[in-house]
């Protein structure tokens, strides 16, 4: 491979800036080494291990994603890293159903298929070249495509989570799979105009304003075939099925009448709050946790959760 004539083909049109196209990226066959790895406590307690790319490697991942994956449009039944859509846009759809049921992605970023990855970058190239990024005649380019795979993965082509591309990446992957399960869900005959489907993320949800459904042989089984068939898998443990008599939840929000969060949540956060402004001291760790957390608040509980953002942001980090 000729790389100055890979970088010529990366930056003569402005996709990529020359300055951060070091030998060291444009030649290694694997960017693993760009990445620092560190853990997180998840509400499990368990640990999730992240890798955070490098500055001048998440550089250029920040252009191909403003510059490009930012460029997309998706279903609407997709509410995940796209523009005017969020957690509180995926809840939304489901209010008032009958009944629901949650289903979780397994391993959803580190075990993302690479056939769907590449599906992506045929997609990106694609997107980049109507964009006027690329020349057209690059399309099949074999070289640019593995370095844009390699650009987005981590350890023999994994999604970091912590790279600002994976998100959309992911999205670009699903499209084809997202269709699919819209158009089951749509062509289930004793449900016509029952059913809602979203996805947020690796977070699936089906709603029904039917009562009488079977959600786990007539919605998860086949979607989890569907899922299969495309090298994605549901974490079983992690199916959740509600009914209206109960509280009735998406990633996180109520849903049963209107949006809420649930109240043993918001109480929780207030007096965490109260009791962190008496120290009037926080960890830089916790306080991102807490900072994220209240921001998604606000989405549901604006006056609240924004008086506690801003005693949050009172607080001495350290």
């Amino acid at each position: 491979m000729d790389y100055e004539e890979l970088k010529a083909i990366l930056t003569e049109k402005g996709l990529f800036s020359s300055k951060y196209l070091t030998d060291d990226i444009l030649e290694s066959k694997d960017l693993s080494f760009m990445y620092t790895r560190f853990t997180i406590k998840k509400k499990s307690g368990k640990s999730r291990i992240l890798h955070a790319p490098h500055a001048t490697l998440k550089a250029l991942q920040h252009e191909l994603m403003y510059k490009v994956l930012n460029e997309f449009t998706f279903m609407s039944q997709v509410h995940g890293f796209t523009r005017g859509k969020s957690v509180k846009t995926g809840a939304l759809v489901h209010v008032g159903c009958e009944g629901l049921v949650n289903m979780d992605l397994k391993d959803f970023f580190s075990k993302f298929p690479i056939s769907l990855i590449n599906i992506a970058v045929v997609k990106t190239i694609r997107k980049a070249i109507k964009l006027g990024y690329i020349a057209e005649e690059q399309e099949n380019n074999i070289n640019l495509h593995r370095f844009l795979v390699k650009l987005i993965t981590i350890n023999n082509y994994e999604l970091s989570q912590g790279a600002p591309t994976s998100p959309l990446i992911t999205n670009l992957g699903m499209m084809k799979v997202d269709a699919t399960i819209v158009k089951f869900i749509k062509d289930l005959v004793d449900y016509k105009g029952a059913l809602i489907y979203s996805r947020y993320a690796d977070d699936i949800t089906v709603s029904s304003s039917v009562a009488e459904i079977d959600f786990m042989s007539e919605i998860v089984i086949p979607i989890n075939r569907i899922l299969s068939y495309n090298t994605l898998n549901l974490n079983f443990a992690k199916t959740r099925i509600q009914r209206k008599h109960k509280r009735m939840e998406v990633t996180g929000v109520v849903v049963n009448e209107k949006l809420s969060i649930p109240k043993w949540k918001y109480y929780a956060m207030r007096a965490k709050i109260h009791n962190l402004s008496k120290i009037g001291k926080i960890s830089a760790d916790e306080y991102q946790k807490t900072m994220g957390y209240l921001q998604w608040m606000i989405y549901l509980k604006p006056q609240t959760s924004q008086k506690m953002l801003d005693t949050l942001k009172g607080l001495e980090v350290v």
